[in-house]
């Protein structure tokens, strides 16, 4: 499905995304990462001229943790690597321990950059930001009634609805099943942190002028 989407073919994407769900009446696509490559998401601006699109961002230190252990499941990483470990590999390009996953493990957690492009491409009133964690907090019918209006439906349309916490992925992986979580330790979750430090700001603008 990524394939089709960066390479801009309309046909194969629309294969790709399989029968329309029961009661909707548009495709959806729900694909990690998209934000972060520009050429797919301009190919999908050119197939779908008029595409409205979600954006959920995450605490990027969680979704640092939460990619790493994707990698570990996946077989890319050795399933020992620590916190701190994976993060010097990811912060160094002389490392190439990771392969793919180095290069992404802390780039995809800046989002200002691919927010903003999305904006660009997209235009703001197509575009719903939101983050994972607002969506699970007790803010979230908030939320649900600004996506309900945004989708062009009633208000209590989401009424009720939550978002788990858990990673299913995670749990049911059938080849990596007994593979533990990354153990946060205190200097490597702190190399994170600062790390992210510098796009704290522009990140909470970002948020704050979401619905100006």
């Amino acid at each position: 499905m990524d394939r089709s989407a960066q390479e801009g073919d309309r046909k194969a994407y629309l294969r790709a995304l399989g029968p329309i769900a029961p009661g909707i009446n548009e495709p959806l696509d729900f694909t990690p990462n998209y934000a972060h490559r520009l050429t797919t998401m301009s190919n999908i601006k050119l197939m779908f001229p008029s595409i409205r699109i979600f954006l959920i961002l995450r605490n990027p230190v969680d979704r640092f943790y939460s990619a790493l252990d994707h990698a570990k499941q996946d077989g890319a990483v050795d399933p020992n690597l620590s916190d701190l470990e994976a993060f010097k590999m990811a912060s160094s390009p002389t490392l190439r321990g990771m392969f793919g996953w180095s290069r992404s493990l802390l780039a995809h957690g800046i989002y200002v950059p691919a927010v903003n492009a999305a904006y660009r491409l997209f235009g703001q009133n197509n575009v719903f930001l939101t983050s994972l964690e607002l969506m699970q907090s007790q803010a979230s019918q908030k939320e649900l009634a600004r996506l309900a209006d945004f989708v062009g439906v009633h208000k209590t349309t989401f009424d009720g609805v939550t978002f788990n916490h858990v990673n299913r992925s995670q749990n049911n992986h059938r080849r990596f099943r007994e593979i533990p979580r990354t153990r946060r330790t205190k200097k490597g979750e702190s190399s994170i942190k600062g790390f992210y430090n510098q796009w704290d700001g522009a990140l909470a603008r970002v948020l704050e002028a979401r619905e100006s």
